[in-house]
Order: C-alpha cells, then structure tokens, then sequence
C-alpha cells in the first residue's frame, strides 16, 4: 500500500475521536464527482468550538480529499492524483437572508505525476496555508444564491463556485451552478445542474449534479456528481 493511502487512511480514522464528532451541533459532509478531465471525492467535519450552536460562532473544520487532473507540459500529457487533509478554524454567522462563514487553516498534501514532472512546484509533500469562504443569500421565498471560493497560498491553487436553487416542490430545488478551479499548471471549468433533496433521510440532505466540464487546451467532458449532508446532534 503506498503512502499517500496510508496517510488518507490515517486521517479518516482520526476523525472518529476528534473533539465535537458525534456531539450536538455538527455536520458530516461527503461526496464525489468525476468526469473525462478528473475527479474528487472528500469527507468533512464540521464543529462548534464553546456553547453557542452551529451556525452562531467559532468552528473547527477537518477535510481529506482525493483529487485527479490532467495537464499538459510541453509535449507530454501528465495525470496528478493529490490526497490532502485540510484542518481549519472558522467562523460562522447565520442570518435570516444571508449565512456565511469564513475559515483559515493548512492543508496537508501529497500530488503523484505520471510521467514525473520536476517542474511542478506541487509534487510530492507540501503543507501550505488556505483560506476559504462560503455562503448562502436567501433573494426570496424559494431562491437562493450558494457560493463558495477558496484559495492555497503558495500554490495558486483556487476553487469558485456558484450555485442558484430555485424551489420545485416540498424540499426540493433544482438550479444550474458554474465552477472555475486551477492552478498554475491547469485552469478548467464546469457549467451543470443540481437538484436537491433537504431530507432524503432522518437529518440527511442529498444534492445530485451533471453538466459539462472542459479544460484549458483540452476537449468538454461530461461529468456527474453526489454530495450528501448529515446533521448530528440537535
């Protein structure tokens, strides 16, 4: 078993004891996408630090992930597959028309080449800081706006993301979302549909995803995706 699954494994492991996990007031996040042009796939918790509930005040945030891309150098295509853990502390605030947080942490990666490419600044083990933000505007009854950006300082690395849902029956919304994400080696892009489910189960939120994701000096792939939600405690 390589080290990069070893350290994954570690990782998730780890996030059965952290502090809050199981507790009231936090969320269980996962899911994944693929697509011609790469993949990932991620597992994330998310805590109240203190006695306020979640969405009023600071938090503690653990991600892992698994990426893969495709890149050009010079006249050799290089796949990368990069496993990361991103630990983070936050704040949240949540509003009758606008929700939002902001985070600020280190993220923990590895990045395989194949072929091997000396002249990428993010191959083998790096930690570099990140900061990141999120957010849901409420417009009116039954629209909203959901966005996300961040961005790894050192690396170039960035991921934006907007997302409209408009209500089509009890608890469900269906919207189109638009993603721009690169680096210094790769940008790409994704334009798709989400629909989503709030309660598919006791606590349990389901978004499901398709659309077209294309990538600088490559051909437009189709790519799907599944995203889950579990609130835990009260």
């Amino acid at each position: 078993m390589t080290r990069q699954r070893l350290f994954l494994i570690a990782v998730l492991t780890s996030l059965a004891g952290l502090p809050g996990a199981g507790a009231a007031q936090s969320l269980v996040l996962t899911g994944a996408e693929a697509s011609g042009r790469g993949s990932y796939a991620y597992l994330g918790h998310i805590a109240a630090l203190g006695d306020r509930p979640l969405g009023q005040g600071w938090v503690l945030r653990h991600w892992v992930d698994r990426v893969t891309y495709e890149y050009r150098s010079g006249a050799r295509e290089i796949e990368a597959e990069a496993f990361g853990y991103a630990p983070a502390v936050g704040y949240l605030s949540a509003g009758e028309r606008l929700s939002h947080g902001l985070y600020g942490g280190m993220r923990l990666a590895h990045t395989r080449l194949s072929p091997d490419d000396p002249g990428n600044g993010s191959r083998g083990w790096r930690a570099r800081p990140f900061v990141q933000a999120d957010g849901v505007w409420r417009m009116r009854p039954g629209l909203e706006q959901q966005f996300v950006a961040s961005f790894e300082l050192g690396s170039g690395e960035y991921y934006l993301r907007d997302r409209l849902a408009v209500r089509i029956g009890e608890g469900l919304a269906l919207g189109p979302e638009i993603v721009l994400k690169g680096g210094r080696d790769y940008d790409g892009w994704q334009f798709g549909v989400v629909l989503s489910k709030a309660r598919v189960a006791a606590d349990l939120g389901l978004n499901l995803k398709l659309g077209a994701a294309g990538q600088r000096g490559e051909s437009t792939a189709a790519y799907l995706g599944v995203e889950l939600v579990k609130t835990l405690g009260r």
